[in-house]
Order: structure tokens, then sequence, then C-alpha cells
């Protein structure tokens, strides 16, 4: 049987770095200008850095 760890030491032995998530799409209720066309939508999507509207969202 083993001991009892700590989930302090069991944290410290799993040290693997972990990248966040990039989100793809955001939503705003009141909505927002797309980056490239200044059309106010509710949803945008991410393209190479922009945020942007179904319309200029390269699929």
């Amino acid at each position: 049987m083993s001991e009892d760890r700590s989930i302090d030491d069991v944290a410290a032995a799993d040290e693997t770095p972990v990248e966040p998530a990039t989100a793809t799409a955001i939503w705003s209720a009141d909505g927002a200008a797309c980056d490239r066309c200044d059309t106010v939508v509710e949803r945008r999507w991410l393209a190479d850095g922009d945020r942007v509207c179904t319309d200029c969202k390269d699929w």
C-alpha cells in the first residue's frame, strides 16, 4: 500500500507546462465591429489575429 501524500506533493511532481487555449470565436450581445469590414455582428471569428465576421473569415 502506498503512503498518503498531500496534494501539494502530487502537484509539485507534475510540472508539465500547459498552453492556454485560444478562443476561435467571440460573441457580443450588443454586437461588435468586424476588424476588417467594420460590419457590426454578434459573433466574430479569429483570423490571422483579427476578429472578423463570417463574410470576412477565410473558411
